[in-house]
């Protein structure tokens, strides 16, 4: 994974006072990371929302949702049931992918229950192992998490992790490297406050801040 670079003076300014570029520089590193996962998550969203407009029937202790999309080629099986509080998902495909031929292929696996929950993607082209894991926790509005984590057995970018969390007005946006290209673990984060609008990001030890949204959210020395 690239993590983005910056420079500071010793004032951990990015220039004059006058300067937002801090703010900026956060919000298009967050912003371009964010369109990128839904980008990747588009798909099986989507073919998720497509296959629950099926009628559900019972299969012994499962709900089953089964879909044909014709101009895509495939079938689409999401298997649902309860184990207790516990509520488990399997998504199946059936049809053609980039000329390989689908039969039942795990597509991806959920389990989720209140306030906390876990998806597994899977992919074919890595000998149908597990290649992304997104977990999640809800304890209310104001006090949240996402963590994607890249599970892809032997690759470099494997124990990747991309965070979002939120603990009443404090705001958090975590990239982790486990492997860089000089193969070492690195991390990039960002913090802000959703009130006032200040905040800081973080690459290794240097550390750039940014004032209130009051104040103009120009740059400024950190604290």
């Amino acid at each position: 994974m690239v993590l983005p670079e910056f420079q500071s003076n010793a004032n951990g300014l990015s220039g004059s006072a006058a300067n937002t570029t801090n703010v900026s520089w956060a919000a298009v590193s967050v912003g371009t990371v964010t369109v990128a996962l839904h980008a990747v998550l588009a798909l099986p969203r989507a073919f998720l929302a497509g296959v629950l407009t099926a009628k559900a029937d019972r299969d012994g202790d499962d709900w089953v949702w089964s879909k044909t999309f014709p101009l895509a080629g495939v079938e689409g099986e999401l298997r649902g049931n309860l184990d207790g509080a516990v509520l488990n998902l399997e998504m199946y495909v059936d049809g053609l992918r980039n000329q390989e031929q689908l039969n039942h292929f795990l597509w991806f696996t959920g389990t989720h229950q209140s306030g906390s929950g876990n998806w597994t993607l899977y992919a074919p082209e890595v000998d149908r192992g597990a290649v992304l894991t997104i977990d999640w926790t809800r304890a209310s509005g104001t006090d949240k998490t996402l963590t994607f984590t890249n599970v892809t057995a032997d690759v470099d970018e494997h124990g990747d992790i991309i965070e979002y969390e939120l603990k009443g007005t404090a705001a958090s946006f975590l990239i982790h490297d486990a492997k860089d290209s000089q193969g070492s673990s690195r991390a990039f984060e960002v913090k802000w406050d959703v009130e006032d609008g200040s905040g800081s990001m973080r690459l290794e030890d240097e550390v750039l801040c940014w004032d209130t949204i009051e104040n103009g959210q120009v740059d400024i020395a950190c604290p």
